[in-house]
């Protein structure tokens, strides 16, 4: 999908722009790093829910509460598991 974003980003310039030759892979190492992309998911789900809070739908207001009650149980689990391993170790 990276590739995709990036044959559209190019296709959209105006005649005579161009993005610098680094560009694309700049783009892919920062969001597919494990250690930069995973604090930015998480932070952009968690502003995904602020948003959705500050609908004046009440759907989506509940889809905002469900995506912070997912990252509370998923950190959780991942927490869980991991103080279970060191533990069995």
């Amino acid at each position: 999908s990276l590739l995709v974003q990036a044959v559209l980003a190019v296709a959209w310039l105006k005649a005579g722009d161009r993005f610098d030759a680094t560009a694309f892979a700049a783009a892919s190492f920062s969001s597919m790093a494990p250690f930069i992309s995973d604090q930015f998911d998480t932070l952009k789900d968690v502003i995904f829910g602020g948003l959705c809070w500050q609908s004046p739908h009440v759907f989506m207001k509940i889809v905002g509460v469900l995506s912070w009650l997912y990252l509370l149980a998923i950190h959780a689990r991942i927490f869980w598991l991991s103080v279970a391993r060191k533990a069995s170790t």
